[in-house]
C-alpha cells in the first residue's frame, strides 16, 4: 500500500519521524534503521517526503558511526530535494553534511557546506536557521589546531553575527520564536511577543517555516528570551507541588528589571533554587536578558 498517497500523507509522516527519533533516543539504531527503510518504501516515487525519509536513514547511520552510510544517504537526498526545490530539506542536508566534515576535521568543506545552508537560508528569510549557519560557521573556526589573529576576528564576526537579531541603529528587534513566548519589560509594563505554536523539529514541510516578526525598541527596554525549563519546574510545598508558571517568572523578572543584569541573575538564582528545593531539575534553564542602553 502507497502511504504517502492517501490525503493525510503529513500526519502519516509525522508519526514514522517520531517512531525513529523514539528508536534513536533509546538507542535502537538498527530498529530506527529498519523503520526508516520501511517508511521509505511505503511512499511512491513522487511523493515530497522521500527526500525526508532518506535524511532519517543518513541520520540513523550517523547516530551508528557509519560516516560513509551517512553521507550517501545526504547526498541522495541532497539530490533530490534539489531537483524538488525543497530549500527546507536542501538547507538540512547541508548542514548535516557540515557537520559530518566538521567531526572529521575537514574544516573547508565544513565551511563549504555552511555557506550553502547560509545561503539558502537567507534566501528564506529564516532568521532561526540563519542564526545557526552563522553559529556553526564560528565554531567551525574555532575548531582549528591554532587560531591567528584573523581567525580569532572571523570567529567573532559570525557569533556577532548569530545574535544579529538586534539592530539597534534602527531600534529594532527581528525574532522568531518557537513554540514559547519572549517579554519586552519597559517602564514595568510588560509586552508580550508572540511566536509560532510549533517547536524547532517541525522542519519536515515547505509550509513550516517560522514567521520572521519584529517590533520597535526603546531606550531602557529589558528584553528576556527563555526556554521552558524554569516555568515547566515543579516545587512548592510539599504535598503540593506545581509548577513555577510562565506568568510568575515574569513577575518576578519585571519586579527587578531595573537592577543590574547580575544582581537579576542572582534574584532568579535564589527565587528558583527556594521554589525547587531538593526536587530534581527536570529541565535545562536557559534565560537571556539583554538592556537596551
Amino acid at each position: 500500500m502507497d502511504y504517502c498517497d492517501k490525503k493525510d500523507d503529513e500526519l502519516i509522516f509525522i508519526n514514522q519521524l517520531y517512531i525513529i527519533e523514539s528508536y534513536q533516543l533509546l538507542g535502537k539504531y538498527q530498529q530506527a534503521l529498519e523503520y526508516a527503510f520501511m517508511a521509505l518504501q511505503s511512499c511512491t516515487d513522487t511523493s515530497k517526503f522521500v527526500a525526508w525519509h532518506l535524511q532519517n536513514i543518513a541520520l540513523t547511520y550517523n547516530y551508528m558511526n557509519k560516516t560513509d552510510s551517512m553521507t550517501f544517504y545526504f547526498n541522495k537526498s541532497l539530490d533530490l530535494s534539489i531537483k524538488n526545490k525543497d530549500t527546507a530539506c536542501i538547507s538540512f542536508c547541508y548542514e548535516h553534511l557540515g557537520l559530518s566534515c566538521s567531526n572529521r576535521g575537514l574544516l573547508n568543506e565544513a565551511k563549504n557546506f555552511y555557506e550553502k545552508a547560509l545561503e539558502i537560508d537567507s534566501a528564506s528569510g529564516d532568521i532561526l536557521k540563519c542564526a545557526y549557519d552563522y553559529y556553526r560557521l564560528g565554531e567551525n573556526v574555532t575548531q582549528k589546531d591554532s587560531l591567528t589573529t584573523n581567525d580569532f576576528y572571523t570567529a567573532k564576526y559570525y557569533f556577532i553575527k548569530a545574535l544579529n537579531i538586534f539592530d539597534f541603529e534602527a531600534m529594532e528587534l527581528r525574532y522568531a520564536i518557537a513554540n514559547q513566548n519572549a517579554y519586552i519589560v519597559r517602564n514595568g509594563e510588560k509586552i508580550l511577543l508572540k511566536g509560532d505554536a510549533m517547536p524547532v523539529g517541525r522542519y519536515y514541510a515547505e509550509k513550516e517555516h517560522f514567521q520572521t516578526l519584529s517590533t520597535p525598541l526603546q531606550h531602557g527596554d529589558t528584553v528576556y528570551m527563555f526556554s521552558d525549563g524554569i516555568q515547566d519546574q515543579f516545587g512548592g510545598e510539599a504535598g503540593n507541588e506545581r509548577k513555577f508558571m510562565r506568568k510568575n517568572l515574569i513577575n518576578l523578572l519585571a519586579s527587578n528589571f531595573t537592577l543590574p543584569m547580575s544582581e537579576q541573575m542572582s534574584k532568579l538564582n535564589e527565587a528558583i533554587t527556594a521554589w525547587r528545593g531538593n526536587r530534581a531539575q527536570i529541565d535545562d534553564m536557559t534565560l537571556v536578558g539583554i538592556r537596551v542602553a
